[in-house]
């Protein structure tokens, strides 16, 4: 994913589970957020829940990249506050497209 992002010329961030995704959130400046759900300590739901709680996370937009797709996982990540749901694997072209419609 990292290598995918750096074609459309992002710089992206990386964190190795949710509580450093967070602790980088509030360190950088952000403009997206592309979240795996399935990360070691605290998961990317928790992780969203956090940054929704902060007044720069409110609006930012929140991807949650997962292989799970039962209606019970969507509603976990959809109440942490996720933008939108990617199902694994995720094709080049809709990362342009979500990287290009917040680029402008």
């Amino acid at each position: 994913m990292h290598e995918v992002l750096k074609k459309y010329h992002t710089v992206p961030l990386n964190a190795a589970d949710g509580k450093e995704a967070v602790e980088i959130f509030n360190e950088k400046p952000i403009d997206l957020i592309f979240m795996d759900e399935q990360m070691p300590g605290m998961d990317g739901s928790e992780a969203i829940r956090l940054i929704r709680k902060t007044e720069k996370g409110k609006n930012i937009p929140i991807y949650s990249l997962t292989g799970v797709s039962d209606q019970e996982a969507v509603n976990k990540i959809k109440e942490a506050g996720a933008t939108d749901i990617l199902l694994k694997p995720i094709k080049n072209e809709v990362l342009q497209e979500i990287i290009l419609k917040y680029n402008q």
